[in-house]
């Protein structure tokens, strides 16, 4: 329920059905906590705003070679602001 309380915008919906395969009990928080984000960028040039949060979490993030891996999917808006959530809980874990 939590999760689907977080689709209020296209950009979340369109996220959701992208990685809901992938969606498991333990994985809900950071779910939530993705669309939020997405949620809050959506909108007129989502595409640019992603960009920009991805560029923000790898400056913050010390772990490039976890950036290499995913590369593939910073092309698509919300593989980036994925990718950006990952970089900032693997950065949390390491603090």
């Amino acid at each position: 329920m939590a999760v689907l309380a977080e689709l209020s915008s296209p950009e979340a919906v369109a996220a959701f059905e992208l990685l809901r395969a992938s969606l498991q009990l333990d994985t809900v928080p950071r779910f939530v906590e993705l669309l939020a984000t997405i949620n809050r960028l959506s909108g007129p040039d989502f595409a640019v705003r992603a960009s920009l949060e991805l560029l923000d979490a790898v400056r913050d993030s010390d772990d490039l070679d976890l950036v290499e891996l995913f590369a593939p999917s910073i092309d698509d808006p919300i593989g980036a602001l994925s990718l950006a959530q990952l970089l900032r809980t693997y950065q949390g874990f390491v603090d």
